[in-house]
Parts: structure tokens; C-alpha cells; sequence
């Protein structure tokens, strides 16, 4: 197993790893503008900006919460299956 130490290496190589693969980063980025718009509505109490807008924005905010998690799944299963392959091709040379 493991020490405490290196697994927490592992996961920072793994949080690296997904955050650089395309479309990661981009997403949570348009995930944060959209929950910082609506938390700006809502803070500044703007009248001018009615249920209907803020609606909308939630709506999209859960449309880019969704596409980000997305990302991120599609790039944890790409670098869990490299992970895999170094461990069989650790394996192989072990034998």
C-alpha cells in the first residue's frame, strides 16, 4: 500500500492531469462566470433583473455544471486507463 505521502503525489498528478486535458478548464470556467452572475443578482438585490433572468442564468449554470462534470468524468476514465496500462506494463517487465 501505498504511504500517505505518495498517494497524496498520485492525486495531484491526477488532478493535473484532468484539468489539462481540452475542455476541462473551459468548462469551469463558464460553470464559475455563470454562478458568480447569478450570486452578483442576488447579492446586489438587482430589480431590474427579474425571476425571468435569473431563471435563465440557473438554468444555464446547471447546463454548465453538468458539461463540466462531464469533462472531467471523460478524463478521469482516460487517465485511469493510462494508469492501468502502466501498471500492466509494470507487470510484464516484473515476470
Amino acid at each position: 500500500m501505498p504511504s500517505k505521502q505518495s498517494r497524496r503525489g498520485m492525486q495531484m498528478d491526477r488532478y493535473t492531469f484532468i484539468t489539462a486535458q481540452p475542455g476541462v478548464s473551459e468548462a469551469f470556467d463558464e460553470f464559475i462566470r455563470l454562478r458568480s452572475k447569478i450570486t452578483g443578482l442576488h447579492r446586489d438585490g438587482d430589480s431590474a433583473s427579474g425571476p425571468r433572468e435569473s431563471s435563465e442564468i440557473l438554468v444555464a449554470l446547471r447546463s454548465a455544471q453538468d458539461k463540466w462534470l462531464e469533462q472531467w468524468d471523460a478524463a478521469d476514465r482516460v487517465y485511469r486507463q493510462h494508469m492501468k496500462g502502466s501498471e500492466d506494463e509494470s507487470e510484464t517487465g516484473r515476470r
